[in-house]
């Protein structure tokens, strides 16, 4: 899928069905779990992982059978049988916005990256299908290099923008204070977790 555009869905309160139970499957569902999806899943049977958070979906015990997909807004075909994953994309394709078909990407409108996440930030990565294992070490690579204090210090600096923002401050100060919350110094506080640092940056802002 080289022509694909990198983007980012708001999938809250959205029906989501993922047919298949299995550990494709599985990772599927976490993900729409966590982006707050209406999530619906369709199989015989689940994986353990899926089993433990049955009370986060909607699921019903059985094969899938036509008109399971009309009014999703995204579907994954998930199951152990081609075939049977290709039915569903034939039925999907016509009305629903997103079709994922796990056995045959190529039939698919949309994929999942690989996704580092530190609280408000994402990194996606994607070769395109081409190297997954490259995939996996580049999403490595960023999981050493963007470590969890970016999700504490994104959240503190979202909340100081706001009031950046709400303030009386001219455009100009507005935008040079911004700046200041992309400095070196308080993002080095939050990864040493010194909150005195942390305190003092916040207060020299004069907020």
């Amino acid at each position: 899928m080289n022509d694909a555009i990198p983007s980012m869905i708001c999938l809250t309160g959205r029906h989501c069905i993922v047919i298949g139970g299995g550990t494709v499957a599985s990772r599927h569902v976490r993900r729409l779990i966590e982006a707050k999806g209406d999530v619906t899943v369709i199989s015989p049977e689940l994986s353990p992982s899926l089993s433990s958070r049955k009370d986060d979906f909607t699921f019903y015990e059985r094969t899938f059978k036509a008109g399971d997909t009309t009014g999703a807004f995204l579907v994954i075909a998930a199951t152990n049988h081609s075939q049977l994953n290709e039915v569903i994309y034939e039925e999907a394709v016509k009305s629903v916005p997103l079709v994922n078909i796990a056995s045959n990407q190529a039939l698919s409108n949309f994929f999942f990256p690989q996704v580092v996440k530190r609280g408000p930030l994402q990194l996606a990565v994607s070769t395109s299908g081409t190297s997954p294992f490259l995939t996996k070490k580049i999403a490595n690579e960023l999981e050493h290099q963007y470590g969890h204090e970016y999700g504490d210090y994104l959240i503190k600096a979202g909340e100081l923008r706001q009031r950046i923002l709400a303030s009386d401050l001219t455009s100009e100060q507005k935008k040079q204070l911004l700046k200041q919350l992309t400095a070196p110094a308080l993002l080095d506080a939050f990864r040493t977790h010194d909150q005195k640092a942390i305190n003092e940056f916040i207060a020299q802002l004069n907020l």
